[in-house]
């Protein structure tokens, strides 16, 4: 079926897309970099880092294989999984909302940063009352890359 293909080659082409946007991700970024431009569309070279993960997995792979075949199979491979099931359990799990007649859902509506979900993201207000100083550190990009880069 039309669903079952789509799904099977999203799954085979993740790793080489992933790969290719992240080679073009840097390259914008370094271009705007050293043009000076990055200041504007707040762009420095610190954002290459995060970006440039999937290359250099996919290069330890390769060293680690000892075979540019065997390496990029493995990454391929590695990409599937994590496209099949990775992302579909993430969503349920970072996107979670309780049923709307739940006693959870008035408590999340009736606190002090009312919201509909039990997920945080960045910028929420009281996610250190909800979550604590080391989760909200813990899920927040800059626990990963300083601003300060």
């Amino acid at each position: 079926s039309k669903g079952k293909f789509m799904t099977t080659t999203g799954a085979v082409l993740n790793g080489p897309l992933t790969i290719f946007s992240s080679l073009v991700f840097i390259r914008d970024v370094v271009k705007k970099a050293f043009l000076g431009k990055g200041v504007a569309s707040h762009k420095h070279l610190g954002h290459v880092l995060p970006v440039a993960l999937p290359l250099l997995q996919l290069l330890s792979y390769i060293r680690g294989r000892r075979s540019f075949s065997r390496g990029a199979l493995l990454y391929i491979v590695q990409q599937m999984f994590f496209y099949l099931f990775f992302i579909p359990l993430a969503l349920g799990v970072h996107h979670s909302a309780p049923d709307p007649c739940s006693r959870e859902a008035e408590d999340l509506q009736s606190g002090e940063h009312p919201r509909n979900t039990f997920a945080w993201m960045e910028g929420q207000r009281g996610a250190c009352t909800d979550f604590g100083e080391h989760m909200v550190a813990a899920c927040t990009d800059y626990a990963v890359l300083s601003k300060d880069l």
